[in-house]
């Protein structure tokens, strides 16, 4: 009776035996996940290959740091347009100005940049007034300390009259998330009006 081979169905009924496979099974799928896991964490840590093709050739991208020349090319580039989009506008256009100029204004500043613009709005659509502003020269940007001076010629015009006045500003910015709407990922941070005793 003990020589009795017993037939597969009889074997997978006992307890013991089902146990034993289920154990093997669990390992084996175990070590397909953490395989998987480790592929995973190596495809991710890697940098993608860049290529660029043409009729002319076929060149694999290097990727190399920014030199100190491109960054600051960058920060005048930004600097100067969110200066150009927040103050050049007229009572139809300025909260689209001012909406438009936000995309370089970091979150921590949102709030505070859509409050301090509240007044001129509705003072803008009241008056009616026209605001163009001018580059006196480049901004003078201080890296270390991340802050840009800004020279303006600011000529408004209510009702038909013309005024022209110098704007300075001196605005504090931060680096950032590059994204499609800021693509130097550069963000504005604090925006302070410069007397003519602080000058």
């Amino acid at each position: 009776m003990s020589n009795f081979k017993r037939k597969y169905f009889e074997i997978w009924a006992d307890e013991e035996a089902q146990n034993l496979v289920l154990k093997w099974i669990l390992i084996f799928a175990l070590i397909i996940i953490l395989g998987e896991s480790a592929s995973l964490c190596v495809l991710a840590l890697r940098h993608p290959d860049l290529v660029a093709v043409s009729e002319k050739e076929t060149k694999l991208f290097t990727i190399t740091p920014p030199k100190p020349d491109l960054l600051r090319a960058e920060l005048d580039r930004t600097v100067t347009a969110y200066v150009l989009t927040h103050y050049n506008w007229d009572w139809n256009t300025v909260e689209k100005a001012h909406k438009d100029a936000s995309k370089y204004v970091s979150d921590k500043f949102q709030k505070a940049f859509i409050s301090s613009n509240e007044d001129q709005v509705k003072l803008a659509k009241e008056k009616k007034v026209v605001q163009r502003v001018y580059l006196e020269k480049p901004p003078e940007i201080d890296i270390e300390k991340m802050v840009a001076k800004i020279t303006l010629d600011r000529i408004f015009s209510v009702d038909g009259i013309k005024a022209t006045s110098p704007l300075s500003l001196e605005i504090g910015f931060e680096y950032g998330p590059r994204t499609s709407d800021n693509p130097e990922g550069i963000y504005v941070v604090s925006e302070k009006l410069i007397t003519e005793v602080e000058k």
